[in-house]
């Protein structure tokens, strides 16, 4: 907290397994909450471990803050992305400014997934397994929330999947598995955003 820019208010919902901080209200830190501890259990039963340590998730409502956030941090270079999970320090972080309600929670729970697998492991998984890992939790299509029940791991977007099936699609396989997602975030957002589906397609 000593790291962020000044802001007016932050809201808070906590137990021991996670740690919400919010900049809308705290109306939004509990839906957020509610939704997140039922990924917890999803996310342990496909990797097989917990966190022995609380996860930390932090939403923005403004780019600015978010972006001084990063900067603070160390990590500026995320500022191409509206989510990150960083392994150290350990906390997930989402801009929600100009993003609709539906595709921010998809993007909390993407986060939130890549931070849990940042606490149990150390390894350093290739991006298409990690961001597959991530989208079948959190990827447009794979999940839903009705203010009460979380249910994951359904089927990607169709549209973005079709979109892969054309010519030049797809990245070649050698490119794929051996594919940075920043790099791909900067050759543009269409890029970016097929690689993800990629990546889910593939897993």
């Amino acid at each position: 907290l000593a790291k962020l820019p000044k802001l007016e208010q932050i809201f808070e919902v906590s137990s021991p397994e996670l740690r919400v901080r919010t900049t809308t209200s705290l109306e939004h830190a509990q839906d957020v909450h509610a939704m997140c501890t039922q990924l917890l259990p999803e996310l342990e039963a496909e990797l097989g471990a917990a966190p022995t340590r609380r996860l930390q998730l932090f939403l923005f409502t403004a780019r600015a803050d978010y972006e001084a956030t990063l900067d603070a941090l160390g990590v500026g270079e995320h500022k191409l992305v509206a989510g990150v999970a960083l392994p150290r320090p350990p906390v997930a972080m989402v801009c929600m400014e100009g993003m609709p309600e539906e595709i921010a929670r998809g993007v909390i729970l993407h986060e939130t997934t890549h931070l849990f697998t940042y606490a149990v492991s150390r390894s350093a998984l290739p991006a298409w397994y990690s961001e597959g890992v991530a989208d079948s939790f959190g990827g447009t299509g794979t999940y839903t929330w009705d203010g009460s029940k979380l249910t994951v791991k359904g089927f990607f977007d169709q549209a973005r999947i079709e979109a892969l099936k054309p010519e030049g699609g797809t990245l070649p396989l050698r490119d794929f598995l051996e594919a940075n997602q920043f790099e791909q975030w900067r050759r543009g957002r269409e890029v970016g955003l097929a690689f993800y589906a990629q990546s889910w397609a593939f897993l």
